[in-house]
């Protein structure tokens, strides 16, 4: 969990793991700071999401799962929260996130997304079709398979190993939140869903 700091005068009611109920404890919106950089938004869930998830952010900062045509502001939920519930999304900074398989090719997988920056960068996009938990698919610099929704201001962050960055994990509704599948240490440039269009 991180520990919020820059809180000024009046403080802030919890960590980022922590998620509330009405009323609460803050206005929905309200930014704050971790002691490393990290920037949070505090928003309102419309949906179940789970610790490491990315999330849609409406301009009613409003948070939810991602879809396949989703577009604008991203963040990753810092919590398992319900859609009776607010709680913190992190928009700037390291983190770690959920991811599901390569949207290019099976192979990829066995490698993980690349810290590299040169001819093969990463690209998170969003998958073609609902998956289950929803989140990010990623490409390998792969440039030629037509349109498709990219993640601008997200990247695999530098201290991740190129090795070990995917990750297996397993986890309950009781914890982190009913996550089957792989995360990687990411950094968050407040990200933005875009469509991209390649060769079209």
């Amino acid at each position: 969990m991180s520990q919020l700091s820059a809180q000024g005068p009046v403080g802030l009611p919890g960590g980022t793991s922590v998620v509330f109920t009405t009323p609460y404890p803050l206005r929905v919106g309200s930014r704050a700071w971790d002691s490393e950089g990290g920037e949070y938004l505090f928003c309102n869930f419309t949906s179940t999401v789970n610790a490491g998830q990315p999330v849609a952010i409406a301009s009613d900062f409003t948070a939810g799962i991602l879809a396949v045509t989703g577009r604008g502001p991203v963040g990753v939920a810092c919590a398992r929260g319900t859609s009776d519930q607010a709680g913190w999304v992190q928009v700037y900074g390291r983190c770690v996130m959920q991811i599901i398989a390569s949207a290019v090719s099976p192979s990829d997988d066995a490698n993980g997304p690349t810290t590299l920056g040169t001819s093969i960068p990463t690209i998170f996009v969003l998958p073609t079709s609902i998956t289950s938990p929803m989140a990010l698919a990623w490409a390998s610099g792969n440039t030629s398979i037509g349109s498709r929704v990219e993640i601008e201001g997200l990247t695999v962050a530098t201290d991740a190993s190129v090795s070990n960055s995917v990750t297996a994990t397993t986890a309950t509704t009781s914890d982190s939140g009913a996550h089957t599948g792989h995360e990687v240490a990411v950094f968050l440039n407040y990200p933005q869903a875009r469509q991209r269009n390649y060769g079209e």
